[in-house]
Formats: structure tokens, sequence, C-alpha cells
């Protein structure tokens, strides 16, 4: 059986050990919401949906995850370079640990707004996961 539904912690994982990420928005990175209080820049990461690509008789062994990963800053160009550091990260590369191995991952939508005096890149992938 596959640990899709635990792909949060994959990327949380690989969002804090990356040094740029980290020098600027330090140990912000939440799963699926911030605290209305949180100090600006923030990531925010959820999945969207799992889909079953595979079944054997234990249960699941490939699914389809898309997840979505969403910069907020009040600096556009500072919310613009962590959204590419965050593609360079995600965007066609494979991970392998101890919960997953994640193949075939894409970056399949690139949203920004401007939303309550911030300015949000909002960056939607797909990937395999068995």
């Amino acid at each position: 059986m596959t640990n899709s539904i635990l792909i949060g912690k994959v990327i949380y994982s690989k969002l804090i050990s990356n040094q740029l990420i980290a020098d600027i928005v330090n140990d912000r990175v939440f799963p699926v919401i911030a605290e209305q209080t949180t100090t600006f820049p923030f990531i925010i990461y959820y999945r969207v949906s799992i889909s079953n690509n595979l079944y054997n008789k234990d249960g699941s062994v490939e699914d389809t995850v898309v997840y979505s990963i969403t910069v907020v800053s009040t600096n556009y160009n500072e919310s613009a370079e962590l959204a590419n550091e965050i593609r360079k990260i995600f965007d066609k590369k494979q991970i392998t640990n101890d919960i997953m191995r994640i193949t075939d991952s894409r970056l399949i939508e690139i949203d920004e707004s401007y939303e309550d005096n911030s300015y949000v890149q909002k960056l939607t992938f797909s990937c395999t996961v068995n």
C-alpha cells in the first residue's frame, strides 16, 4: 500500500531543507493554513487530490497525487523568487525516502494574485507515488 496520504511530510521536509527558502521564510512553512498572526513571507502546502492508478491484493501500489504550494509575501519579487525556487525543488524531480517514492513530478499550473495586501504565488504539481 502506498503512503501517498503522507505526502505533506515529504513536501515539508524538502521545503525546510532548502537554504534559500530557510533564509527567507525561516520556519514559516505550514500545512493547509497559516495563523492570521503569521508574519510574512510564509508558505502553505496541501494535498489537492489522490487517485489510484494501480491495485494489487495488498491494496494501492501506485497513486497520482496533486498538491499545491502557496507563497505569500508583501513583496512581489520575493514571492516570485520563492515560487521559482519551489519549482526547482519539485518540478521534474524524483524523490525517494523512507516514506515513499515520488516520480513523474511536474508543475501543472501557476497562479498569481494579490489578496489582503500580499502577493500570492500558487504552484500546483502532479506526481506519481509508489
